[in-house]
């Protein structure tokens, strides 16, 4: 519109193009705990088997039973049996990465989610148990109802708590150990997936050196410029107050 002629434009965007192509192929990759074999994806690919044998299979069963308990029946019981292979994606989740964790520093979390894991094999235990033993319909429908809740709020607290701490925290090599020792542990739900190995060095990125520790800077705590300077709250709130998302590619390509 501002008389620019279109062949110049398609230069440009050839040049930007050329220049960024690299960096841009390695943005739409996936992140190496998305790719099979990976504990994190591991992890993820048996909660949604779990979920899906709660939701599809044991409270729909749970549901006819409350009409005709007798019928239903073996069909509980079938969907209470299978909930008890969770065993194994707690116990790696419990011998493989509670410890490093804890050998991080993060000891709250796993000692907390390790006594609900617990809890939750309690609950489809007594499940089982009720249903098995004819007893009261309401006491059945509580049991059962208190191993679903269980079951499925430990898979938000697994994703949303302990896998990002985890991708925080551990190095290329300690998932690498996890990778590898998983498979003698079993699998919930799922078939055996791939075996995973980390791409690259096998280094974790080192985290930024923070400002009160920096030799470059002046002043402890404060981040020094040409123009000025910032103590490290000020640069914080600058950047989070900015209404933009800021993407910066280093010399190397390094986004």
């Amino acid at each position: 519109d501002e008389g620019i002629p279109v062949e110049e434009v398609q230069r440009l965007c050839d040049i930007h193009s050329a220049v960024f192509k690299g960096s841009i192929a390695e943005i739409h990759q996936p992140a190496q705990y998305e790719l099979p074999g990976h504990p994190v994806w591991v992890l993820k690919q048996e909660n949604r088997a779990i979920e899906k044998a709660v939701r599809k299979k044991l409270l729909p069963a749970l549901e006819r039973a409350e009409k005709d308990f007798l019928a239903e029946k073996p069909a509980l019981l079938e969907a209470l049996k299978e909930l008890e292979s969770i065993k194994s994606h707690y116990v790696k989740k419990e011998n493989l990465l509670f410890p490093l964790m804890e050998r991080h520093g993060i000891y709250g979390p796993p000692k907390v989610m390790w006594s609900v894991d617990d809890e939750i094999r309690a609950d489809i235990a007594a499940a089982y148990k009720a249903a098995e033993g004819d007893r009261p319909f309401t006491e059945i429908k509580a049991a059962v109802k208190k191993a679903a809740d269980g079951i499925l709020e430990m898979i938000f607290k697994e994703e949303n708590i302990m896998i990002p701490m985890l991708l925080e925290t551990l190095a290329d090599e300690e998932w690498a150990k996890v990778a590898e020792e998983q498979h003698s542990l079993g699998f919930t739900m799922i078939a055996e997936p791939p075996r995973w190995e980390p791409k690259g060095t096998g280094e974790k990125p080192k985290k930024p050196v923070p400002a009160s520790e920096s030799p470059s800077n002046e002043k402890p705590g404060v981040i020094t410029l040409p123009t000025g300077s910032f103590t490290v709250e000020e640069l914080n709130g600058f950047l989070n107050a900015l209404p933009v998302d800021i993407t910066f590619v280093d010399k190397d390509g390094f986004v």
